[in-house]
């Protein structure tokens, strides 16, 4: 939103842009610095003549700024799912294979749970069951971070 609003600006006036170098309004969005867009870009103004310039220049610098992040989860990825793999499958269904569900399954649980001390026709097991499918879906993702830390 930010470069959006710089580049909006840039394009509409002719005024009040000659202030800004092309290493002001970005910055890392964990360290707040100034980036220079070019090199020695403190010492160059925008003005108007240079706009599509100053746009193109953080577009790319926006397009890049987390590759090396997205390279390092990359490779994560790949130690644990064949990189041929990750490119056959959307990003919802790699979310969906590593996250889960994001709908509790109630039947698939009940399936899959191991009663100790207890069974699966106590009263009080009965009565937890049926407390859960009645939850929202909020309501199970919330009973799931609660005893498993996490919603999915």
């Amino acid at each position: 939103r930010q470069t959006y609003m710089i580049l909006f600006f840039f394009f509409q006036a002719e005024d009040g842009i000659r202030d800004f170098c092309l290493s002001r309004g970005l910055g890392d969005v964990y360290k707040r610095q100034e980036v220079e867009l070019i090199p020695n870009g403190r010492s160059y103004r925008v003005t108007f003549d240079r706009r599509e310039e100053y746009a193109n220049l953080v577009e790319t610098f926006r397009l890049n700024e987390m590759k090396k992040q997205a390279e390092a989860l990359r490779k994560g990825l790949t130690l644990v799912v064949p990189e041929g793999l990750l490119n056959l499958l959307t990003w919802r269904e790699l979310e969906t294979l590593v996250c889960g569900k994001s709908i509790l399954d109630i039947e698939l649980l009940k399936t899959n749970t191991v009663y100790r001390n207890c069974s699966e026709t106590d009263s009080v097991v009965e009565f937890f069951w049926k407390a859960l499918i009645e939850f929202s879906p909020e309501e199970r993702s919330m009973y799931l971070r609660f005893v498993w830390g996490r919603s999915r």
